[in-house]
Order: C-alpha cells, then structure tokens, then sequence
C-alpha cells in the first residue's frame, strides 16, 4: 500500500472511530418514567393549590387517575412551581432533579387555549435558555374557561433561546383544564 492511501485509510479509520451514535436509546439525556406532574400555584396572599395529573403506571395501560381542572382567581399572579414524580418505581422517585441537571437539553412549554392567561418561565438552564420549572401565571380580568398544554420537551443538541414548543420530541404533554373565576 502506497504512503497516499496509508494516509487517506487512516484519517478514515479515524474519523468512523470519531462518530458518535446519536441514535443509542441509552443517550446520557434519558431519563426515568414521569407518571405525576404536580402545578403548586402560590397566590400574593401565600395560599397554596395543587393541581395532579397522575399515571401511576406511565404511558399507555390504564387511563390515567387524575387530572386536575386548574381553579384561578381573575386578575391575579400566581408563582408556579413543578414537581415531576415516577410511580412505577418502589419507592416512587423524584425526576425533577434529573431533568433540571439535564437543563441544556429539555425545556417545558405552557401553551394556552381560548383564555386569557399570561405565563412566564422563571428559571434557566446552564445556558442561559428557558427550563420552565418556575413560572409566574397572571389570570386576565374576565371569568374563563379555557385549558393549559403542558409540554416537556427533551432537545438535545438543538436548544435555543426561543424555541418553538414542536422542535425536538415529547417527554410529556398534558392538557389541564382551566377556569379563572
């Protein structure tokens, strides 16, 4: 074999060794089941509510147990935070810390439908870029009925400051009835 294909044989040997299989189910962003999300809303007076949704034997199976209509007072800013639990494990464990330290790769979007309902997300990953563990919701001034989408989005490598809520794929997506009254 001559010098020339030595060469071009070992820059290819090396740059097959090199990939990386973006494909491998077992990435370092996997992560455990998530069948419990749980809204803590804090009103301005401290008040607390809890909202559930709750799949103690995670996607597909049985229907899930709870999910929660969201009860909000009008013209009102609440801070939101989420807990995220998987039951299908004894004792059940918390995944939220899991995701926080996955950060630069997920990020939670609250998508309202056909109400007046402002939400802001108050924590960031290491990047800078919104997570969406912390959020503030400020009801309108009008009685509504409407709902919030709950999306937990796993981005790797592809994360960005404004990000649309379909790019990557979906780690959960739930629907949450809302009334404000």
């Amino acid at each position: 074999m001559d010098m020339k294909k030595l060469t071009i044989f070992i820059l290819a040997a090396i740059s097959f060794a090199a990939c990386k299989d973006t494909d491998n189910p077992r990435s370092e962003n996997e992560h455990e089941a998530i069948t419990t999300v749980s809204l803590i809303f804090t009103d301005p007076m401290g008040v607390k509510d809890t909202f559930l949704f709750d799949d103690p034997d995670g996607d597909g199976g049985n229907v899930p147990l709870a999910i929660d209509t969201i009860k909000l007072k009008k013209s009102t800013v609440y801070n939101v935070d989420l807990l995220l639990v998987n039951k299908t494990k004894t004792p059940p464990s918390d995944v939220a810390p899991t995701i926080k330290n996955q950060g630069t790769s997920h990020e939670f979007f609250y998508l309202t439908q056909n109400i007046d309902l402002a939400i802001v997300k108050k924590d960031k990953d290491n990047n800078g870029f919104p997570l969406g563990f912390i959020s503030t919701w400020t009801t309108g001034v009008q009685e509504a009925t409407g709902a919030v989408r709950v999306k937990l989005m796993h981005k790797p490598l592809i994360k960005g400051s404004n990000d649309s809520p379909n790019v990557g794929h979906s780690d959960i997506d739930i629907t949450f009835p809302v009334f404000v009254k």
